[in-house]
């Protein structure tokens, strides 16, 4: 998170609680760990097309992320914003830069 930079109005705790996340996504054996950080009902949303449910989170990670460990993430955030903010809800949008490292025997896919 050497780059990480909040904007104004992104809580503290924000940072703390990304760090985390981004630990637990990174680690492509994790399930538990990576669900537990999305409310009931939650959704991952990857280039617009959103995964709703514990199961279809896992499951779009896993197709991006093998267990088996043939592809490694790295993520690099840096510019962080508030996106919106009602009294109930807050949210926030991430830019950054993923490496991905694919092992020498993987194959691309069009996953």
């Amino acid at each position: 998170m050497t780059d990480y930079a909040p904007a104004c109005g992104v809580d503290q705790e924000f940072g703390v609680w990304y760090t985390e996340l981004l630990s637990a996504f990174e680690d492509p054996t994790t399930t538990d760990r990576a669900t537990d950080f999305f409310a009931p009902g939650g959704a991952l949303v990857i280039l617009g097309a959103s995964h709703t449910g514990d199961q279809a989170i896992l499951d779009a990670r896993g197709a991006l992320l093998p267990a088996d460990g043939s592809v490694l993430w790295n993520h690099f955030p840096n510019r962080t914003v508030v996106a919106s903010e009602t009294p109930t809800n807050k949210s926030f949008e991430v830019a950054g830069v993923l490496e991905i490292t694919l092992s020498g025997n993987a194959t691309c896919s069009t996953t």
